[in-house]
């Protein structure tokens, strides 16, 4: 009787070692894009890590998906959320616009500065404003039960009025990524959030094989010495920021088939630069594409009333430029984690653009049956 007692002994211990031991196995297939989100799963939970964007090796949150009416040991520090959530409040109209592509409309407890949505299907929800993003009501959001506020962080500050309300708050870090695909693969983690894994999972394997299948398209149409030179934006105030040549600009610009002038910079975020500075880089530029936020349609009248020395960029006297009003295209609410469209509507500027100089005007201003970007008038 004793041996036997031994053995069963022994048995349950070696149980117990492996179920302890096993290694943490990755959600629905590795995140091979996201470098500031981890997603694995654990007995009982799904753990996900969001990395510090400002200092990739210090981890900025992290998280145990906790099924309703559970109670599986997490590591200490975590923060428990139980899923699905069942009445969101995101501070931005980007991921209140992916709840609706995941089929999640009826977690939206409503939206921040709801004057702002463009997009004709968020604008039909008819959801609750809870006023601004920076500073949301709070006591609005615990009489709706709010069980989850999404935030967008900056540098160390923290939500920190909500948090003493007792309601979870999610990192939306997703806007920091470096690549369109890296964004979009962020859904994967929202969509387990309200209990939309396995479609959201779908629909970025969809989205990743759409933009694979552009890129392809761009990188084989042209040699690279051939493809269009680009330049982006435009200055504010005498001052006129570019995307760094690591940003996420400067990579969708590459995989469409174009040579961003600032290529060679090593900053992934926004980059200060004087007009003189951009005469010197971009006068020879081929295509200049920029969004502006307006009740009217930029012309180039208007360009070069704001500032004359515009004129000096061949783009401009070429008439080569190219626009998107974000006031009327659901341009931050639509492509964000549709990066395939993004990817077609920049592929779009430059496919048309390289027609127009081999036919010496001859080309279509667009292709697109719903265009990001137009030509300037």
């Amino acid at each position: 009787m004793k041996t036997w007692l031994c053995v069963a002994w022994a048995a349950v211990c070696c149980l117990w070692l492996c179920v302890a031991c096993a290694p943490a196995v990755e959600t629905g297939g590795r995140l091979r894009h996201a470098r500031l989100l981890r997603l694995e799963t654990r007995g009982g939970y799904e753990l996900a890590t969001v990395l510090d964007p400002w200092d990739s090796t210090a981890v900025r949150a992290q998280y145990a998906l906790v099924p309703r009416g559970t109670a599986p040991d997490v590591p200490s520090g975590c923060t428990v959320i139980e899923v699905p959530c069942r009445r969101v409040l995101p501070q931005s109209t980007v991921h209140a616009a992916l709840l609706l592509r995941l089929g999640a409309a009826d977690c939206l407890a409503g939206i921040c500065e709801a004057r702002f949505v463009v997009s004709p299907r968020l604008q039909r929800e008819r959801l609750a404003d809870f006023g601004t993003g920076v500073a949301p009501d709070v006591e609005r959001m615990k009489t709706a039960g709010v069980d989850a506020w999404w935030y967008a962080p900056f540098a160390n500050e923290r939500p920190t009025v909500v948090e003493r309300l007792g309601i979870p708050t999610i990192c939306c870090a997703d806007y920091m990524e470096s690549t369109p695909l890296g964004r979009a693969e962020w859904m994967r983690f929202y969509g387990r959030l309200v209990g939309r894994g396995a479609t959201a999972d779908s629909l970025f394997k969809a989205e990743e094989n759409a933009y694979r299948e552009v890129q392809q398209t761009a990188k084989t149409s042209q040699p690279k010495q051939k493809r269009p030179l680009v330049m982006v934006d435009r200055a504010e105030h005498g001052t006129w920021y570019v995307p760094g040549g690591q940003s996420y600009v400067a990579r969708v610009i590459a995989d469409a088939g174009g040579r961003y002038v600032w290529a060679d910079d090593v900053h992934a975020g926004s980059v200060p630069m004087e007009l003189e500075r951009m005469l010197q880089r971009c006068a020879d530029a081929d295509v200049w594409v920029m969004k502006y936020a307006a009740p009217h349609e930029l012309t180039y009248e208007m360009l070069q009333r704001e500032q004359p020395l515009y004129t000096r960029f061949r783009a401009f006297r070429q008439r080569r430029v190219w626009g998107c009003n974000t006031l009327r295209c659901a341009y931050y609410e639509e492509t964000p984690f549709a990066p395939s469209l993004l990817l077609r509507a920049w592929r779009n500027v430059l496919t048309t653009e390289r027609k127009r100089a081999e036919n010496a005007g001859g080309a279509k201003d667009t292709d697109e049956q719903e265009p990001r970007f137009t030509p300037l008038r």
